[in-house]
């Protein structure tokens, strides 16, 4: 059985998604679009009845369809991802007539018509999108991509949180990290509930501190086994030279806090990882097991 061509990567946002898509993206089998696609989970939640159809189509032929044009990119440097207008207008014209005969056929073909062209045009079998909040929608995604990977990207929450503060400026460090929290009690992919079990051997786990710098050459290789794909030069070279624990900014979090607040920092962060814990969330463990008290 080969590869699967569809990986999507997810997790809490600024856990690493981006750089582990990108390291995925550099096996020659993939393309990892330079940007959150978002739109297939946009499709889920207009076949939940979260949106409406008239809403979702202009989304398409407005703000995300804007990535795909190249609009959100540099043009220069990804002209080669960018897709032909033709394609994009036929492809959601084709999803208009269609989606009300049969929602989950119309939203498959949408999906693989674009990011299939985007592999395509890049000359590549298969894609990587590194959409946050593809772990969302875990089984959702599963039913409409069914030989789709999933990847959880987690991190730190201390630094999840310092990286929201500094790069979103929305909220302070303790709300963040409530936020980190309430995003992996909502990102379970094994729990006995229907909006997280996706089956064995669909997703894998990620921690951004070990591929960077606990556990290397273990975490990169357990990657390449789950994903069934052999080393190769260019993404090993990605994995040695653009992933480092200074690249990835770990422990960052302290040089914000001075020795009181890292302390009731980390109190608060223990406690929000026994709820997960009690949760099953899991994520929970592994995090837990990693914790730098020093």
């Amino acid at each position: 059985m080969p590869p699967s061509d569809h990986v999507l990567v997810g997790g809490s946002g600024r856990s690493g998604t981006t750089v582990v898509g990108e390291l995925i993206g550099a096996h020659s089998r993939y393309t990892c679009l330079p940007f959150e696609t978002r739109f297939q989970t946009e499709l889920l939640r207009l076949n939940h009845g979260r949106i409406t159809f008239d809403e979702f189509c202009a989304d398409m032929r407005g703000r995300w369809m804007d990535r795909f044009r190249g609009n959100e990119v540099d043009a220069e440097a990804e002209y080669a991802r960018v897709l032909p207008e033709e394609l994009l207008e036929g492809a959601v014209a084709v999803f208009e007539r269609t989606w009300a005969e049969d929602h989950l056929s119309a939203s498959r073909r949408l999906v693989h018509t674009l990011l299939g062209a985007a592999a395509a045009i890049n000359g590549t079998a298969g894609w990587v999108d590194s959409s946050p909040v593809n772990l969302l929608w875990t089984a959702a995604l599963h039913d409409l991509i069914p030989d789709a990977l999933f990847v959880h990207v987690i991190r730190d929450g201390r630094d999840v949180a310092a990286s929201v503060v500094r790069r979103w400026g929305v909220m302070d460090h303790d709300a963040a990290l409530d936020w980190w929290y309430k995003r992996l009690l909502n990102t379970n992919l094994s729990a006995d509930r229907p909006d997280g079990f996706v089956g064995p051997g669909v997703a894998h786990i990620v921690r951004l501190e070990a591929l960077v710098r606990d556990e290397r050459e273990a975490t990169y290789a357990a990657l390449l086994r789950f994903l069934d794909v052999e080393d190769e030069p260019r993404i090993h070279t990605f994995f040695t030279e653009i992933l480092s624990a200074e690249t990835a900014n770990i422990g960052g979090w302290r040089r914000t806090q001075d020795a009181a607040e890292q302390a009731s920092t980390t109190r608060r962060y223990r406690e929000l990882l026994d709820l997960l814990a009690e949760a099953e969330v899991e994520c929970a463990p592994a995090l837990a097991a990693a914790v730098d008290d020093s």
